[in-house]
């Protein structure tokens, strides 16, 4: 499990395969999985990773040298691909990753094998989508947002007038944090209301600027939410 910092690439899975000059060597992803890490190390680490000749990041959860994602962590697979579809880089997509499918014993011509898991593939396109519609996602800067409770990793993107907070529980328990946002930072009053929008389910809540120094939110085991602030 690893990746190469220097280069921006990051392996989730166990029995990445190393290449002679750059050997995978473990990055905080490792922790994350495990919930072994805080939203401020994860931050820092992104914040003050240096990728030689600044290239763009890769964010890899599985790649051919692996076991799929789906059968190494089964239950966090979907917030995973949260996790690399909203943090700074770019979220590589291993062929067949989105359906699940087996490696066993394919060869590069067979078709792709169908997944048991019908909302996978949907879910997939879902935070494609999401990623294309917010440019904060795909250029903007990265801020911790976690104020408290429960462990958790949550973030601010943030580009323009484009925000978007990514909360994720990487704990087999129900979580229940804190977050605050830096309204100063980005622009917004507390005397305005606002709408946190959230972009899985299209929910709406409204809420006044100055609550968003420190709201709670609530998440399943293995849950994430995506809110843009409108």
């Amino acid at each position: 499990m690893g990746g190469s910092p220097l280069f921006g690439y990051h392996y989730v899975i166990t029995n990445g395969s190393p290449t002679p000059d750059n050997p995978l060597v473990e990055t905080i992803l490792d922790d994350i999985v495990y919930n072994k890490a805080t939203s401020m190390e994860v931050v820092s680490f992104l914040t003050n990773q240096t990728i030689l000749y600044n290239g763009t990041r890769a964010n890899f959860i599985e790649n051919h040298d692996t076991e799929r994602v789906s059968i190494a962590f089964p239950k966090s697979q979907k917030t995973l691909f949260a996790l690399i579809s909203t943090i700074p880089g770019i979220p590589v997509i291993h062929a067949g990753q989105e359906q699940a499918s087996s490696k066993s014993k394919q060869k590069r011509t067979d078709p792709i094998r169908p997944s048991s898991d019908e909302t996978l593939e949907p879910f997939y396109k879902q935070m494609l989508q999401i990623r294309a519609n917010h440019p904060a996602i795909r250029y903007g800067e990265i801020h911790d947002i976690w104020n408290g409770g429960d462990n958790a990793i949550a973030f601010l993107r943030t580009y323009e007038n484009d925000h978007v907070l990514a909360i994720m529980n990487f704990a087999d328990t129900q979580n229940s944090c804190k977050l605050r946002i830096p309204l100063e930072k980005i622009g917004l009053s507390e005397s305005s209301t606002y709408i946190l929008y959230n972009e899985l389910t299209g929910e709406k809540q409204s809420i006044l600027g100055s609550n968003l120094y420190d709201f709670a939110i609530n998440l399943d085991s293995y849950d994430f939410k995506i809110l843009s602030i409108q």
